[in-house]
């Protein structure tokens, strides 16, 4: 496999302590959850002679709360299953699901892509391509500019569809792995304005940033500073090619940049509570410009059919609405764990 990483995996329990309850829900979305209980005369789930399903908990909060709400579903279909986090970030994961220490565990397609294509570059540095006049030309590099030559498809014509990015991942998982079926869940990256500047635009698309782009700053995740996605893909698809692009830490870091006005437009992706509680505007991409994610289990090839039933049945269920809700409650000022946000959702499942 091309990917290499620190791993260090520790297993954890769901253990079914909080009883799924809503006492209130608020206009901003905070929820109380109330009762406690044990399972009492459920059915514990049964152990199968390799153990457990070992679900990965992902990389970040919100596949956190997705491989829990797994857990909760294969337990409730009779299957043993815990939840394991790894270190060495994706690429930890992605190992363990080589080695076998994780069978399963859920990530986003965009961010997955980009994780594999750049160990692919490191592994196999591209040759430079001579020019007419005998210099090696720079390579531009870039999402669309990698996807493109994976695709077959012909450069600046248009975006990348999810169908086009899923391909893209599948094709360069190490042997062993596989994709199963995207949920519905759409994670996508997108470029948000405040209302001011969203009313100062001629549109709600990306196409009314070109007259002002060369005057704004647009900040991005910090990775992006190293890894170039959407400000490649803006310049080549809209022709928008920002005065400044600043990294932050964080999406929440990046919202109060924007609305500081220190950043005029900024990255930020689709299912994030901070777009409805500050009435930001996103800009309409009608070239996809902006890197699709959607929710994907990452499998072992003989991870039995049984489990994968479960889990595609979890993740058709999984709507934007529910990945803003997860996110909403692990990130919000009165913080829920991963797993108690993903036992309230999966409360209202059944």
């Amino acid at each position: 496999m091309g990917i290499s990483g620190q791993q260090e995996t520790t297993a954890r329990s769901t253990g079914r302590s909080l009883r799924r309850g809503l006492l209130a829900v608020s206009a901003t979305g905070l929820l109380v959850l109330t009762g406690c209980g044990d399972r009492g005369d459920d059915p514990q789930p049964a152990v199968s002679e390799e153990g457990p399903v070992l679900v990965g908990a992902g990389p970040t909060v919100q596949t956190q709360a997705v491989a829990d709400a797994w857990v909760l579903a294969l337990e409730d279909s009779g299957i043993a299953a815990e939840v394991r986090e790894v270190e060495g970030g994706r690429a930890g994961y992605l190992q363990a699901v080589e080695d076998g220490t994780v069978d399963v565990y859920p990530d986003f397609t965009g961010d997955l892509y980009l994780e594999l294509d750049a160990a692919s570059a490191e592994q196999s540095p591209a040759e430079p391509t001579p020019s007419p006049g005998g210099e090696a030309a720079a390579d531009s590099g870039g999402l669309i500019d990698s996807l493109t030559s994976l695709v077959g498809q012909d450069p600046g014509t248009a975006g990348f569809s999810d169908a086009d990015v899923e391909a893209a991942v599948q094709e360069q998982l190490p042997d062993g792995l596989t994709l199963l079926a995207t949920g519905s869940a759409d994670r996508t990256r997108a470029m948000a304005v405040t209302a001011a500047t969203g009313a100062q635009l001629s549109g709600s698309t990306l196409d009314s940033l070109s007259g002002d782009c060369s005057k704004m700053t647009i900040g991005v995740p910090n990775e992006e500073t190293e890894q170039p996605v959407t400000v490649p893909a803006l310049e080549e698809l809209y022709g928008c090619e920002p005065q400044k692009v600043v990294g932050y830490g964080s999406p929440e870091e990046t919202v109060e940049a924007l609305l500081r006005d220190d950043v005029q437009a900024a990255v930020v992706v689709t299912t994030r509570p901070e777009i409805q509680d500050n009435a930001l505007v996103v800009l309409e991409d009608g070239s996809g410009a902006m890197i699709p994610e959607r929710v994907v289990p990452v499998a072992d090839d003989e991870l039995p059919q049984s489990v994968r039933t479960v889990v595609d049945d979890v993740d058709g269920r999984l709507d934007a609405d529910a990945m803003t809700l997860l996110t909403r409650m692990t990130t919000s000022q009165d913080l829920y764990t991963p797993y108690e946000a993903a036992d309230y959702w999966w409360g209202t499942q059944n």
